[in-house]
């Protein structure tokens, strides 16, 4: 995908906190340092993104960076400072960017498709040129006239002419592993999706004993053995239950030991948290801020020695479509 029009092929990718970034490729093979998209107005591409007050607490969705001192909070995001009164808790969440590039209108140039943790499909609308990219506003897809949103959230697009009539379809991955096609009915200018139907079931979600794809499907569209049917890659998350391990008595006690241990950490950080919840002198939610983050590394640090009962996994897998 060559973005910006220079004959190099470029990389883009969403983020937990929702900004998209830009990877421009170099003449000599290498990439240049991320670099966040932005509207035509200036303002930071991130279709979930923004402040919101949710009881005492600020809540930011996205990349900012905060300041606390004895006279107040500041949130600043989007290149905006917003102030709050001193010892407002904040709290960061993101919006689970998942992007793909396309021409979906087709006028030549790259839009931007953008799936997001609540399952909605965004279109960010290149209105410049093929060499000089310019973004209107999102604007959510649209299935029979209603946001499209996948129900079990966490929408990772994609786009192919998957029905090969000449148009660009949407194939979207949901967070529960699977897989849906939203057919173009409408025409290569302006498309206009059908309802949503399954293509490849949910994955495992209940630690099976041997591998499954899992969650969070990510999906790539290619006809990966060449037999002219577009195919499925698909990335996931997930973890599955390994086989018992035998261990002798002395092993055996020193798991105990390091279990005891680990469930002391999670009650000292349990208390923690309680105490910087009602806490709101800004010095005091510093310290204990770092207290925390201290028991969480140590708790980890014995975590990492004990035998694993699940393990995780984020593994690609192959579906080949069969002939219709």
């Amino acid at each position: 995908m060559d973005l910006d029009g220079d004959g190099l092929t470029d990389l883009i990718s969403g983020s937990w906190p929702g900004e998209i970034y830009f990877f421009k490729r170099l003449p000599n093979g290498d990439f240049a340092a991320p670099q966040k998209l932005r509207h035509q107005d200036g303002r930071v591409i991130n279709v979930g993104g923004g402040i919101r007050k949710s009881g005492r607490m600020v809540v930011v969705v996205g990349d900012a960076e905060i300041e606390q001192t004895d006279q107040k909070t500041v949130v600043i995001y989007n290149g905006q400072r917003h102030e709050f009164p001193a010892g407002t808790p904040v709290g960061r969440t993101g919006c689970a960017s998942a992007v793909c590039v396309a021409d979906w209108d087709g006028d030549g140039d790259y839009d931007l498709i953008v799936g997001d943790i609540r399952g909605n499909v965004w279109l960010v609308p290149n209105e410049g040129t093929p060499k000089a990219p310019a973004f209107g506003p999102a604007e959510k897809l649209l299935v029979q006239g209603k946001p499209l949103r996948v129900a079990s959230g966490d929408a990772g697009p994609a786009v192919a002419d998957w029905d090969g009539d000449g148009d660009l379809d949407l194939l979207v991955g949901a967070g529960n592993g699977s897989v849906w096609l939203f057919e173009n009915v409408g025409s290569r200018e302006s498309p206009r999706l059908a309802a949503g139907r399954q293509i490849i079931g949910p994955g495992a979600s209940d630690r099976p004993d041997k591998p499954r794809h899992g969650m969070r499907a990510k999906i790539c569209v290619t006809d990966y053995n060449g037999d002219g049917l577009l195919d499925i890659l698909l990335g996931d998350f997930c973890s599955w239950r390994p086989g018992p391990q035998s261990l002798s008595s002395e092993q055996s006690e020193r798991v105990a030991a390091l279990r005891e241990k680990a469930q002391q950490k999670l009650a000292e950080y349990a208390r923690l948290a309680r105490q910087l919840a009602r806490a709101k002198d800004p010095q005091a939610r510093a310290t204990l801020q770092e207290q925390l983050q201290k028991t969480l590394t140590e708790y980890r640090q014995i975590s990492s020695q004990l035998p694993r009962s699940r393990e995780y996994h984020g593994w690609v897998w192959l579906f080949l479509r069969k002939n219709p």
